[in-house]
């Protein structure tokens, strides 16, 4: 899958970005490291470049499943989207939707 510049919805264009490193204040506090990020207000998507490429496409999903739930105001617990992330990539990458 070809991670895009930019994706679009609901009338808004979040810009995807690949930096090496990505640490959040929380992140810092925790003294853990992400894979992803996204900055609603700034309608950001950071992607950690470092990482293979599936993982960059499961993050994606990940964010992208943050975005919907954001925008419908759904509610999602943190461990509700990496679940919905995980299946729905795999599931997609299995039966070759994406490649």
């Amino acid at each position: 899958m070809r991670i895009p510049k930019e994706i679009k919805y609901a009338g808004h264009t979040y810009k995807v970005r690949q930096p090496t490193i990505i640490s959040p204040k929380e992140a810092k506090k925790k003294r853990v490291s992400y894979f992803g990020q996204v900055n609603f207000q700034k309608q950001v998507i950071k992607l950690r470049s470092s990482e293979p490429q599936t993982q960059k496409e499961q993050s994606l999903m990940h964010e992208l499943i943050h975005i919907v739930d954001h925008h419908n105001k759904g509610g999602l617990k943190e461990e509700q989207v990496e679940y919905l992330a995980k299946d729905l990539y795999a599931i997609l990458k299995s039966n070759k939707v994406i490649e």
